[in-house]
């Protein structure tokens, strides 16, 4: 036979078969693609976990410094991973159980490493956010054992598709546990992680090793990368743009910051004074002045008889030697208490009266963003419950000096922040002010022969502006700064109005007395004022408190100073992400409105009837077997909406258009379309809002 007549035959052969409208389907090569896929798939997600991983201890150990030796534990780790995950893909979930006791096993032969390493993060407590340790490789394999119950949560996870909710928060716990410790991690071990869960994520994909889709996930994967680090990049470069511009006036952090100050807070200062009508005019004030002193003496001494009752409940003969030294004590009402004496016995103040006395106003070019603190009367040298208060500025060896006794105490009030930056030790003495005191504007006088600091702070616990100020003057000093003891007024922004020649009036009044302390600051050659008394708490009695003006710039301020700086590039980042996710929902979906369009070989046909069974699962039908004879009578079941002969229909021609040529595709494609549209209108119909979302947004079906 010649060669000519063998391609005849091989001709012939070929066209019968495309007569019949059979398709041949190649098993082998198809196979082979599977395969190829699902270990495309397994590298993937081996990768996406190493690299999880290792941003995960990153994450712990840039607020832990514990004593591993980084190298071995990443090493340890990637293995682990590894291993593990070569062991869950060949034998499924039957080999997470075995992991988990070979890891028990080999930390019990080691469990002294892990004592050891338990027992020095006890011993080294106040170190391990600063000191970083050399490292041990026996810890780091004692960490990489501690951490297989973690893996084999993030395999499953990982292998299923299913509990990715546990996933992240078990990723999240280096935030949680470093936020919980009073830290928060540095920029790049933050973002390192982020980019390791979108990695993670992206990769976590039910079935998708089994598909052949590995050309996909790892495009998919890149593409989620690339999207983290554009994230990462715009915000940082967001919060570095606002950080050079935050102290000039023509930025954009300053324009934002004036607008949030006078528009957004001013508003709902407003909001609130006409709700609570506490804001009076000066006339109104006037007029009442006289009756409101007759009722604020009979308030205090009714004030004081409650308070006296409640002692006796607990123990008349001791409370009753307190309340004479409050009765017997002075009163702090503003700076004027000191004009005829240098000094003054912090230890006789008993409690805090708004004064009477006429004030002065105060005028501005400007309106003020924030509190405005006149100081009256400064305090340089501290001694014997007494500040030695002037109105011209104390020596610098003054303002360094603190009294010998008190050393101690100081010392351990400041703890491992004493020599720290300015920052850690601003946050460090509020810390430790508002932990061990409350806001209490009668906390009594001091006992005779006690100090006035460690009586407020060790045994009272209660305090106003004056405790506050003094104990946060002398910490400021105990750490090596130059700081002084402030006494004037604190003036709220929201007290200044326009007067008519175009500059910002508040009136002064006696609410606004104030303590605080300053702070010289060595680079601006300026003191700056510093607050630490905390906010008044609310008053249930139903009148109102004698110095909340005081405070009421606390919510201000730090809306201004702390919360706008971050709020402008989370903003940013949360609008890109919102971006992101509903542009990837809408790509996603023009993609399958492509495949539901081809009309050639019945492949729109095919897609369309795959849709139908993703959604049928999507809303809790159980399909074990997509091609089974009885799956239109079990769709017919679930959607009656559609009738019993349309879903045979359906049925019968995804099975032609897999197997056969279709003689009419265009009209069955058509028809197929108009019952697809039938069954997801009635699908969406049974949906909640929620899950309406996410298979619109999530699953994009």
């Amino acid at each position: 036979m010649t060669v000519s007549m063998r391609k005849e035959k091989r001709r012939a052969a070929k066209m019968r078969n495309r007569s019949s409208g059979i398709k041949i389907y190649r098993a082998g090569p198809e196979e082979r693609k599977r395969n190829r896929g699902s270990l495309s798939i397994f590298l993937l997600q081996a990768a996406a976990m190493c690299f999880l991983m290792i941003a995960w201890w990153n994450a712990f150990l840039s607020v832990f410094r514990l004593p591993l030796h980084t190298g071995w534990l990443y090493g340890g780790t990637v293995a682990a991973v590894l291993l593990l995950g070569t062991v869950n893909r060949r034998f499924g979930a039957r080999a997470v159980g075995a992991g988990l006791a070979v890891a028990a096993i080999l930390l019990w032969y080691g469990r002294d490493l892990a004592i050891n390493l338990y027992e020095w993060i006890g011993q080294n407590y106040e170190t391990l956010f600063s000191a970083q340790p050399a490292g041990q490789a026996a810890y780091s394999y004692a960490s990489v054992l501690i951490s297989v119950p973690v893996l084999e949560l993030l395999l499953c996870v990982q292998r299923t598709g299913r509990g990715k909710a546990a996933a992240g928060l078990v990723i999240c716990a280096p935030f949680i546990t470093a936020a919980c410790a009073g830290w928060f991690q540095t920029v790049l071990p933050s973002w390192l992680l982020i980019m390791g869960a979108a990695a993670y994520y992206a990769s976590s994909v039910s079935g998708a090793g089994r598909t052949g889709r590995g050309l996909f996930m790892w495009r998919h994967a890149l593409l989620t990368m690339a999207m983290c680090s554009v994230l990462a990049i715009l915000s940082f470069q967001a919060g570095k743009g606002l950080d050079a511009g935050r102290e000039a006036e023509d930025s954009f952090y300053f324009r934002m910051r004036g607008t949030i100050t006078s528009e957004v807070v001013g508003g709902i200062e407003d909001l609130m004074t006409a709700v609570t009508g506490e804001d009076r005019t000066e006339e109104a004030a006037e007029e009442e002045n006289t009756d409101l002193a007759d009722d604020e003496t009979l308030e205090g001494m009714q004030q004081d008889e409650n308070i006296q009752d409640e002692f006796r409940q607990d123990d008349i003969a001791a409370e009753e030697a307190i309340q004479e030294d409050i009765t017997a004590g002075s009163v702090f009402d503003s700076p004027s208490y000191h004009a005829e004496s240098d000094t003054v016995n912090l230890g006789s103040i008993a409690r805090f009266e708004p004064s009477t006395a006429e004030m002065p106003e105060i005028r501005m070019d400007r309106r003020p963003e924030s509190t405005v603190y006149v100081a009256e009367n400064l305090g340089g040298v501290y001694s014997d419950n007494s500040w030695n208060m002037t109105d011209t500025r104390p020596s610098d060896e003054e303002c360094r000096e603190y009294p010998a006794e008190l050393e101690e105490t100081l010392a351990a009030l400041c703890g491992s922040w004493a020599d720290g930056s300015f920052e850690e030790v601003r946050q460090g003495i509020s810390r430790e002010l508002t932990s061990r005191a409350v806001y209490d504007t009668a906390p009594g006088a001091t006992p005779a022969g006690e100090d006035f600091v460690e009586y407020f702070l060790f045994e009272n616990h209660k305090g106003f502006c004056v405790h506050f100020a003094t104990a946060a003057t002398l910490i400021y000093r105990y750490c090596g700064y130059t700081a002084r003891y402030a006494e004037g007024y604190a003036i709220p922004a929201s007290a200044f109005h326009e007067d008519e020649t175009g500059g910002y009036v508040a009136q002064i009044t006696g609410n606004m007395g104030h303590a605080w302390c300053q702070v010289y600051d060595e680079q601006t050659r300026e003191w700056l004022d510093m607050e630490h008394t905390p906010p008044a708490p609310a008053d249930t009695s139903g009148a109102p408190p004698a110095a909340s003006s005081e405070y009421e710039e606390t919510i201000r301020e730090k809306v201004v100073y702390e919360i706008l700086p971050v709020l402008l590039p989370v903003c940013l980042t949360v609008f890109l992400c919102a971006a992101l996710f509903f542009g990837q929902a809408a790509l996603r979906s023009a993609r399958r409105e492509q495949r539901f369009r081809k009309k050639k070989d019945g492949e729109g046909i095919r897609e369309m009837y795959a849709a139908v069974l993703k959604t049928a699962k999507f809303q809790g039908v159980e399909i074990k077997e997509p091609l089974a004879e009885d799956m239109a009578e079990q769709l017919y079941t679930e959607y009656p909406e559609l009738e019993e002969k349309e879903w045979e229909w359906m049925y019968n021609r995804a099975m032609e258009s897999m197997f056969y040529h279709l003689d009419h595709e265009k009209n069955d494609w058509v028809k197929m379309r108009t019952l697809y549209i039938h069954f997801r209108k009635a699908a969406l119909g049974r949906m909640s809002r929620g899950q309406r979302w996410r298979f619109r947004y999530v699953y994009c079906l």
